[in-house]
């Protein structure tokens, strides 16, 4: 049995999957348990191998070390989650194969979380905020519910551009343009010494 929710999420016997795999499930005939949905951890770590640096060049973050590592995040809601370090340009993407569903599962997460290591600078700010509250305080608990809102909003704005705005699914290569023609500059000649005092 499963239920679709208002937020798009779907609950499978005690699990929730997350909204983008809503569609996919709903359209299954049959879900009898959870044997056949999980992919293999081969299976997940091929399509990470073979997309992570092409997804890194588009979002313009391939200077940084980004380890990829294969088991649970943390949440037991949540596909992949993703720690960074700013001054070493350094993260770690966590990918769960057991909640890992699909291929398409599998690109959006670690898109997703690639965009999080874009959105890196803004941890910063946040570090410098929550250095001055009180930790377990209700304003601990009011700073981070508005952390949260604000970052997965940004995210999921730059989820919107690549997936509306350049019609470009995770995985898909964006199209090679042309860089437009310059015109070449003249150079100038460069005089020795000796043709200078003639």
């Amino acid at each position: 049995m499963y239920l679709v929710f208002a937020s798009c999420s779907v609950v499978v016997g005690d699990r929730r999957f997350p909204h983008y795999m809503a569609t996919e499930l709903v359209g299954w005939s049959s879900i009898a348990g959870l044997e056949g949905l999980m992919m293999d951890k081969s299976k997940v770590k091929e399509v990470v191998d073979t997309n992570i640096l092409k997804m890194m060049r588009q979002l313009g973050v391939q200077a940084w070390k980004v380890a990829v590592l294969y088991e649970p995040t943390g949440n037991p809601n949540w596909v992949a989650s993703c720690t960074r370090q700013l001054p070493y340009q350094s993260a770690v993407i966590r990918i769960d194969p057991h909640m890992a569903e699909s291929e398409a599962d599998v690109l959006n997460s670690l898109r997703h979380e690639l965009i999080h290591v874009l959105l890196a600078p803004l941890d910063a700010y946040r570090d410098v905020v929550i250095s001055n509250i009180e930790a377990d305080s209700p304003m601990d608990a009011a700073e981070d519910r508005a952390w949260t809102m604000a970052i997965e909003t940004c995210v999921l704005a730059v989820e919107r551009i690549f997936d509306w705005g350049l019609d470009l699914k995770p995985g898909q290569s964006m199209p090679v343009v042309a860089e437009p023609a310059t015109e070449a500059k003249p150079v100038k000649e460069k005089r020795s010494r000796k043709a200078r005092s003639k």
